[in-house]
């Protein structure tokens, strides 16, 4: 039907919102459920089908079945002592699902007010098949939902009776022959009935607390063949639930000793359930901390073999300082033997030097003339030659030592790269041969790489003055 049709599928909860419509058992259906059972029908038409719809959890709406469509309305009941003792049966098994229903029904059908005060009757009930109030309260929800059934059907049908009596069986075909003008054989029907547990015997003040109830229950305008019928069905109920006390009393106590150590059982096999769980749980736990104590050891490990590692760097670090230390040890007592033989050299140049100087200031006050005629004259050309800086220098004897002097010393601490050092010399140089264009390039140099840019370019520009077309300075402008 769903891959022919598109099915409209009612809610799952309708069977128990719905089990007694809202305005009572003379009520009419719900949109949905009225909206289904047309589809139903309909569908069942369009093949060429006559529909027979079979009902559960019915009992309460059959009269609003009965209203919203035409047709035969069959009653199938059952003896409500066997009913219980499936639903036993069932839960002993441990499917409590009819016993749970029942209370899922009651809790939705709280507008009617006789299973609001059964409901409230039998408060203390547990959904269990020994329990009482339960059993009480599912033979009274029944007789009462009865009410509604019986009146609605064109013929009542109970399972029980046609299953052990012939007469009552050949009845019931004779009237379903007479209500569907066909003959349906019913001689295959057993009685079932699997197992009562309930903790208490059959006895007068069951009956009492039953028929109370009863007077309570029916309305006083009550169909008398509709009452005589309920009334029946609760006298066959506890018929059937005598005749259970008297051929399973020694059974039953077994079977009630069996469920109580069955219980037991299950009981400690929960507790068994639950230490074992806690033990998994306490497992994991250890589990999980195991695992970290080992990432933390991995961790540990990672950190000693960095630290290892550190510590061999270090200690190649220390063996290669040991070694340049000793290296540069080895040099400075090299560079200290050779600085000596340099002072002693030096010393003896300085007096050489000393006399030579004495010799040449001695000479210097004849010269004084001439200084002055070679300071004027700008172009300082008297010595003669092609090499600029030579060109630049006066004659003056005293003034070209210097100026060589100055010129060495900043060409060694150049080789050195002492750059400072360096410019100072070239200051001191260019101070006696200010036209020495060669050696302002060189000052130039020094002060750039000394990053003083203002300087070198101050140096560059005086040495453009005089030579625009030096490459090497255009180069570093």
């Amino acid at each position: 039907m769903k891959e022919k049709t598109a099915a409209v599928i009612p809610d799952p909860d309708v069977p128990y919102k719905y089990f007694i419509p809202a305005d009572g058992f003379n009520g009419t259906l719900s949109e949905a459920e009225h909206a289904y059972l047309a589809q139903l029908i309909d569908y069942a038409h369009s093949v060429g089908r006559r529909p027979a719809l079979m009902f559960t959890r019915s009992l309460g709406r059959a009269q609003a079945l009965k209203k919203a469509f035409s047709g035969k309305s069959i009653f199938l009941h059952r003896n409500l002592f066997h009913q219980w003792g499936s639903y036993s049966g069932q839960a002993v098994q441990g499917n409590n699902f009819f016993i749970a229903t029942l209370n899922t029904i009651i809790e939705n059908c709280q507008h009617d007010p006789v299973v609001r005060m059964l409901d409230e009757w039998f408060s203390d009930r547990k959904a269990s098949p020994e329990n009482r109030d339960m059993f009480f309260i599912f033979l009274l929800f029944h007789l009462y939902t009865y009410t509604c059934a019986f009146p609605a059907a064109d013929l009542a049908i109970d399972s029980t009776r046609i299953a052990s009596d012939r007469v009552v069986r050949e009845e019931t075909e004779a009237g379903l022959n007479a209500l569907l003008g066909r003959h349906i054989s019913l001689h295959d029907a057993r009685l079932s009935f699997e197992i009562s547990t309930l903790e208490v015997r059959c006895g007068q003040p069951e009956r009492d607390t039953v028929d109370q109830c009863l007077k309570l229950m029916l309305p006083e305008d009550l169909d008398p063949a509709c009452r005589d019928f309920i009334h029946q069905a609760k006298d066959d109920a506890f018929a059937e639930w005598e005749k259970n006390d008297f051929y399973s009393n020694g059974i039953r106590s077994l079977l009630i000793s069996k469920e109580t150590q069955s219980d037991a059982f299950r009981h400690e096999r929960d507790n068994l359930a639950k230490q074992y769980e806690a033990l998994n749980h306490n497992r994991d736990a250890l589990i999980q901390e195991r695992d970290a104590a080992i990432r933390e050891r991995d961790s540990f490990i990672q950190e000693r073999d960095a630290a290892l590692h550190e510590r061999d760097s270090f200690i190649q670090e220390r063996d290669a300082a040991l070694h340049e230390r000793d290296t540069i040890a080895g040099q400075h007592a090299a560079d200290q033997t050779r600085l000596e033989e340099r002072v002693r050299s030096l010393e003896s140049e300085k007096a050489a030097q000393q006399e030579k100087i004495a010799y040449l200031l001695k000479t210097n006050h004849d010269l004084s003339t001439d200084i002055t005629a070679i300071q004027d004259n700008p172009v300082r050309n008297l010595i003669g030659g092609t090499d600029d800086r030579q060109a630049s220098w006066p004659c003056l004897t005293v003034d070209r030592f210097l100026c060589r002097f100055f010129l060495r010393q900043a060409r060694r601490a150049a080789r050195r790269k002492k750059w400072a050092i360096a410019a100072q010399w070239y200051e001191r140089l260019l101070t006696y041969a200010p036209n020495d264009f060669a050696s302002w390039r060189q000052y130039g140099n020094m002060l750039r790489e000394l990053d003083n840019r203002e300087g070198a370019i101050r140096a560059y520009r005086i040495v453009l003055s005089h030579h625009p077309q030096d490459s090497e300075v255009r180069q570093w402008l």
